[in-house]
């Protein structure tokens, strides 16, 4: 085998392998796309607040990184972890930290367009929580959240949260 038989993605790998710049451009072009308008950086303060959807997720994010989730069953593409988070822990993702791309989660940044949220475990109702990530979007309605268990995974439109109207009393 030439080669000249080698596929071309196999070519753009190589080359995000031996030069990793601008490879997280590769690896975001390589994922499915998501509704919510085009993948951005929030920044804490707009990201704080409680977010939801119209099937009845719902989700606080509070500054000091606790969070609290209820009718998660309704914004995960695949319904596998519990509906409601009582208590929870966010962080944003930091940079890509390997030559492929791949982020992880850290407690010091300040603005994010992934995000993870870990819940407290509970041992009497399940003792394995899953924990559940979250790309930011932005489109002509706003910030949007997708929530999904694996990041390959994809939201449709009706999945999204989008910032909730603030509450009054």
């Amino acid at each position: 085998m030439g080669l000249a038989r080698v596929p071309k993605w196999a070519w753009a790998l190589a080359l995000c392998i031996v030069v990793p710049v601008g490879c997280g451009t590769f690896y975001d072009f390589v994922l499915p796309t998501d509704a919510g308008g085009d993948r951005v950086v929030i920044e804490q303060a707009d990201f704080v607040g409680d977010w939801g959807n119209a099937a009845g997720a719902r989700l606080h994010i509070a500054a000091d990184h606790s969070a609290s989730a209820r009718g998660l069953d309704r914004a995960l593409p695949d319904g596998l972890c519990r509906p409601t988070l009582p208590v929870a822990h966010w962080e944003f993702f930091s940079e890509p930290d390997n030559i492929l791309g791949h982020d992880r989660s850290d407690p010091s940044p300040t603005k994010g367009r992934d995000f993870y949220l870990t819940p407290e475990a509970d041992p009497v109702a399940r003792p394995d929580p899953c924990s559940v990530s979250g790309r930011v979007h932005r489109d002509s309605g706003g910030y949007s959240l997708c929530l999904v268990n694996d990041l390959d995974q994809t939201c449709a439109d009706g999945d999204l949260l989008r910032r909730a109207a603030p509450r009054s009393g």
